[in-house]
């Protein structure tokens, strides 16, 4: 399992994505793993990962880790980032070792 620092949540509307942008905290992360964003009364929401991508944000002078999502609908990337303000931890892990 690892550990992720959420510091950006944004769609690619084209690609029909949504973005969890940060810096992995603990561990790895690998494509096919899913991210689980925590939701009341103990349920989660598993996003599972279709691709990392780098981010560069220049104007900050900062680099950030994007775990890339399948986009359910439009309104996902604010679902997403109203749940994992930033500064938020979320774990991602594998199928086999799911939360």
């Amino acid at each position: 399992m690892a550990k992720f620092e959420v510091r950006e949540v944004f769609r690619l509307p084209q690609r029909g994505e949504l973005v969890i942008a940060g810096k992995i905290t603990e561990g790895t992360v690998q494509v096919g793993m899913s991210a689980y964003v925590w939701l009341d009364g103990g349920l989660y929401w598993d996003l599972p990962v279709r691709s990392i991508e780098f981010l560069d944000r220049v104007s900050v002078g900062e680099s950030l880790i994007s775990l890339v999502c399948r986009e359910n609908t439009e309104y996902d990337a604010e679902l997403c980032s109203e749940l994992c303000p930033i500064g938020s931890i979320i774990d991602v892990t594998d199928a086999s070792s799911a939360v």
